[in-house]
């Protein structure tokens, strides 16, 4: 089943892109590129609606389903293509699953009650922090959303702490996808 969440992505690399609907427009086979071009970004909105509700198609599925396109990039991998053609970089559209609270953001809520346990205690009385943090462990827990961001869009301490956690194997596509990541930010900074 393909993400969902990958569909604003590609439409957004595609149509805000110079060129790259052209591009895909005039490799799909179309004989009428700008005729076509047009009409794709009138019905955008259209476009978008109806694939987040068959979000397992793919983008020339997708077009050629709703009568845009021939067929000659029905079977392409939109995310592929844009790799291929380095519109995007791969950590832009290969995601990842988090659960509930961020660790960073339950780091951030466990150093604000560390900070403020004595203004809280004058407040409220006395108060187990111990019990509370264990509360807050067991609504995350019990609440786990999972949803999948792309991994350029992580955090720096997040990824750090999926690779510092060693269940990857240091053979595996998403080990190598963070530390490629990581040097990327390196050397933008």
């Amino acid at each position: 089943m393909r993400n969902k969440e990958r569909i604003p992505i590609v439409l957004e690399a595609i149509l805000d892109t110079p060129n790259a609907l052209k591009l895909w427009v005039k490799e799909s086979g179309s004989q009428t590129i700008g005729e076509v071009m047009s009409t794709i970004r009138e019905n955008s909105w259209k476009i978008y609606k109806y694939w987040t509700e068959n979000y397992d198609q793919r983008f020339g599925q997708m077009l050629f389903n709703l009568g845009y396109t021939p067929d000659g990039l029905y079977h392409t991998e939109a995310t592929d293509w844009l790799i291929e053609r380095k519109i995007v970089r791969v950590q832009d559209v290969t995601f990842w699953g988090t659960y509930g609270l961020a660790e960073k953001e339950f780091r951030e809520i466990q150093e604000f009650l560390e900070k403020e346990t004595g203004r809280i205690r004058e407040s409220y009385g006395e108060v187990d922090m111990g019990e509370f943090l264990e509360d807050v462990h067991a609504y995350r827990d019990a609440h786990p959303k999972k949803k999948y961001k792309p991994i350029s869009s992580l955090t720096t301490d997040h990824i750090n702490a999926i690779i510092d956690n060693e269940q990857l194997s240091k053979d595996g596509k998403y080990y190598k996808l963070f530390k490629e990541e990581l040097e990327y930010r390196n050397e933008e900074s």
